[in-house]
């Protein structure tokens, strides 16, 4: 997450929970206005990652948590992501859909090699691909049928 980084609602929020932690890493803080008018500490833990020996926990404060926020969180966690991106991905073993936010290239990671192809149009995409790059219109889904995991 780059430093500075917000997200949550424009307008205050009350009331506001927040974390107080003995564990656990503090990775954002939230400013309670209301709280910092009766003379209170600034900024309290807003977003806290706690670590299991086999689980990830999350805590934020604001609603709507980003992508941006997730994505790393979950890659630390040992989640498969398969794009860098805001877009909706849908996947199981043999098939996977893409829902574009944005238009332009989109690099996708599978989680293992595979065959990809175009189940619309027949055509193959990679072989044995580890990652490909399509591009895409923004509100387009396309779906690829992924064969040949091993």
């Amino acid at each position: 997450m780059p430093q500075g980084f917000q997200y949550g609602p424009t307008d205050p929020l009350e009331p506001v929970f927040f974390a107080m932690p003995s564990r656990g890493e503090v990775l954002g803080t939230i400013s309670v206005p209301s709280l910092v008018d009766k003379g209170e500490p600034r900024e309290w833990a807003g977003l806290i990652a706690l670590e299991g020996e086999d689980w990830t926990s999350l805590y934020s404060a604001a609603p709507d948590v980003p992508t941006e926020v997730l994505r790393p969180i979950a890659r630390r966690a040992g989640v498969h992501v398969y794009l860098d991106t805001g877009d909706a991905v849908w996947a199981n073993g043999s098939l996977l859909a893409v829902h574009a936010l944005t238009a332009g290239d989109k690099h996708i990671r599978l989680p293992h090699p595979a065959d990809v192809s175009d189940p619309a149009t027949g055509s193959p995409i990679g072989t044995q691909a580890a990652e490909f790059t399509v591009a895409m219109t923004a509100g387009e889904t396309r779906r690829f049928t992924l064969t040949g995991v091993r």
